[in-house]
């Protein structure tokens, strides 16, 4: 049964996105050789990139937030994206197989409510050959970046809903 229908979606990642190699480099560098501990969910999320989303939702506020991380799992994941900063409230969360693979999750959740546009950020290029087009592939070194946003941007055609 297909429920309402989502007109732009963003299927997120967030190891290798949100956080990344050189955000736990950075981090050791700074805080653990200084003896400083940061809380979780500080310790787990780059902040700059918590402010490029939320400057990207300023503007199209109307595309969803779909989590396709294994993070999703988690109850209270979007009481820690709050915390950390994230003002977008999670539309939605993609269901998980047996198979575990990503793409075919993404699929049924397209299917299921009707997605017209959307785009996956993910550091793994886990996703369905039909999919390739949608895809964002993070570098894990920088997680998602500017450019990263831009393409978001593009790929949704948002630019001529304005």
């Amino acid at each position: 049964m297909c429920t309402a229908s989502y007109d732009y979606v963003i299927f997120l990642d967030i190891d290798g996105v949100l956080n990344h190699k050189e955000f736990f480099k950075r981090k050791k560098d700074l805080l653990y050789n200084n003896h400083i501990k940061l809380p979780f969910p500080f310790d787990s999320f780059d902040v700059n990139i918590i402010h490029n989303l939320n400057k990207f939702w300023e503007e199209y506020s109307d595309v969803k937030l779909v989590i396709s991380s294994s993070w999703r799992w988690n109850d209270d994941l979007g009481d820690i994206l709050k915390q950390v900063g994230l003002k977008k409230k999670i539309d939605d969360i993609t269901p998980t197989i047996i198979t575990n693979h990503r793409g075919e999750e993404i699929q049924m959740f397209i299917d299921k409510h009707n997605v017209k546009n959307y785009v996956i950020i993910d550091d793994i290029d886990d996703v369905l050959v039909s999919q390739q087009e949608h895809l964002i592939l993070c570098d894990d070194n920088i997680g998602l970046t500017k450019d990263n946003i831009e393409e978001v941007i593009k790929i949704l055609n948002l630019k001529n809903n304005e």
